[in-house]
């Protein structure tokens, strides 16, 4: 099969993957137990990986045609770079690896760009520093490049085989691995290194390849720099001076980034502890000196004492039960532990790779939240009430309370018809949709389109899959135009190429909506021509 029928394939197949992901977020939206939960996040994670794989097929027979276009828009770089440490998680993890971003202070949060083909370049790095690391860890670094000015540097630095220095020139060329053993060890074709490759160049960057400090390889490249205007760096905390930080965790490596990432957080006095009873040790010592830890983050998967039965020995000592203790969850690893969250020792969790952003969330609220309320089991990004449910109405032998998700309707008033020739992708538009508040209507081809349109010209906006059997939606929407609608329609398609946005303008529709899409995409693209329109 050659790469413009396998491109032809693989567009096929963002649909299904657009039924993975869409179902796995309703299915986060139901009555389901932490472990469960837990399951539907793998489920999620290896989507987007599959996604990402095809992704790079179609976007290798774009540069090879000439065709690839770039996007030049604001993105923060700290997300995408979290981002692609994200999609790799779950197989790093699972071989035992820790993953991080190191991103200096002088790093600008906002810059211009093309953040699909960033997060592109980026991915296919750590993806090929987690294959050939066994032990160890793969992290990313980003900084100023203080060598050429003008310019932004990435490393993604691990701690694997390496690479010889005779194969270094060899790398980046096209299906090139260092050994022909390492392809029957280690899998893969080298494609992702000769995208990035291509990619770099578009972006008038360059790329390259060291050994790196811990005895790996070290991927760089370099790009121009361009700074969104007001564009701040690092959010900072003013943490009370009374308040000290413990870091709990078995990897050296892991220590200094959380000291790193709360240096850039203006927290300057953190300290370390490699094990459970080193940890219990310090803090009965602190609380004898009078200057005990109030914060205190602890690695779930420690060996000899992991961080739940560390936090069972804290939560019985008096002396130094007041702190406030959150788990590091490594991606993919809490499996049935979920239920041990019942036990509300800690404050909250976070999940590694630790995100920026997320740790100054959870700092800021420990610190707002004061120091003398019980454990909370877990913090949540949503609105969530708590309501006694009758004995007789409960299955389980005791009686326990219950949850009620209460999400704000940001929509409420907007009337959508979505269109879509595949039914269950056309249920999980439809149910996101009322999940904003808006009122929805559907319709399962371009003729049923145009007649729903003709019957209720008071649709706000019209959710068009460009894809059907009939009438596809491009003409369905011309024919909707020349009824005299006046409201918003979108494209909905799973070609991104650029140019086919300008063509989609061109036939009378606003906007275009990529397939796979998640439910935050799909709400920010409706909130966006909801507040233009009122």
């Amino acid at each position: 099969m050659n790469i413009n029928s396998l491109a032809s394939t693989l567009h096929e197949i963002r649909t299904p993957i657009q039924t993975v992901l869409g179902t796995a977020e309703l299915l986060k939206e139901t009555s389901l137990d932490s472990e469960q939960q837990e399951y539907v996040r793998q489920i999620a994670f290896s989507a987007d990986v599959i996604y990402t794989l095809v992704s790079d097929i179609l976007d290798y027979k774009k540069i090879k045609n000439g065709k690839l276009k770039l996007e030049n828009i604001p993105f923060n770089i700290q997300n995408i770079a979290e981002q692609s440490l994200d999609l790799v998680s779950i197989e790093a993890y699972n071989k035992g690896l820790e993953l991080a971003t190191e991103i200096s202070v002088d790093t600008p949060e906002m810059i211009y760009g093309d953040p699909v083909r960033m997060l592109q370049i980026l991915l296919n790095m750590v993806k090929n520093a987690v294959k050939f690391t066994n032990k160890g860890h793969v992290v990313i670094k980003i900084s100023p490049d203080y060598q050429h000015s003008g310019f932004l540097l990435f490393k993604v630095s691990d701690t694997g085989i390496g690479i010889p220095k005779k194969k270094k020139k060899q790398i980046f060329k096209r299906y090139v691995q260092a050994s022909s053993n390492t392809v029957r060890k280690y899998g893969g074709s080298g494609l992702g290194l000769s995208i990035c490759v291509k990619l770099i160049k578009f972006m008038g960057g360059k790329i390259g390849v060291t050994n790196s400090p811990e005895g790996g390889a070290e991927f760089w490249f370099r790009i121009p720099l361009q700074v969104v205007k007001n564009s701040h760096s690092a959010k900072r905390i003013d943490l009370p001076k009374e308040h000290r930080v413990l870091i709990v965790d078995d990897s050296p490596f892991i220590q200094q980034n959380m000291l790193l990432k709360l240096q850039r957080l203006n927290i300057n006095n953190g300290e370390v502890a490699s094990s459970g009873n080193e940890a219990l040790k310090k803090m009965n010592q602190a609380w004898t000196e009078g200057r005990e830890f109030s914060i205190v983050f602890i690695d779930m998967t420690m060996s000899v004492m992991d961080g739940w039965r560390l936090a069972s020995e804290i939560s019985s000592n008096k002396q130094i039960n007041g702190a406030k203790l959150y788990l590091m969850i490594p991606e993919g690893q809490l499996g049935g532990e979920a239920k041990m969250k019942m036990l509300s020792w800690f404050n909250g969790y976070l999940y590694k790779p630790i995100k920026q952003n997320k740790l100054y969330s959870l700092l800021k609220d420990a610190i707002e939240t004061p120091f003398d309320l019980p454990a909370a089991e877990e913090s949540s990004e949503t609105l969530t009430t708590e309501i006694a449910v009758p004995a007789e109405q409960i299955n389980t032998t005791e009686t326990e309370k219950i949850s009620v998700t209460t999400e704000l309707k940001p929509c409420t008033g907007c009337f959508v018809l979505a269109v879509d020739d595949h039914p269950v992708n056309l249920k999980i538009m439809s149910t996101f949709l009322s999940g904003f508040g808006c009122k929805v209507i559907t319709a399962s081809c371009g003729t049923e389109a145009i007649q729903v349109v003709q019957s209720n010209p008071e649709i706000d906006i019209v959710f068009m899959d460009i894809q059907m059997p009939d009438i596809n939606g491009t003409k369905a929407a011309k024919k909707i135009r020349e009824f005299g609608y006046k409201g918003i329609i979108i494209a909905c398609s799973a070609n991104s190429d650029t140019e086919l946005k300008e063509e989609y303008r061109r036939n009378n529709m606003n906007d275009m909506l990529i397939k796979p899409f998640k439910k935050q995409q799909l709400l920010e693209l409706i909130e966006k021509w909801w507040r233009k329109k009122n």
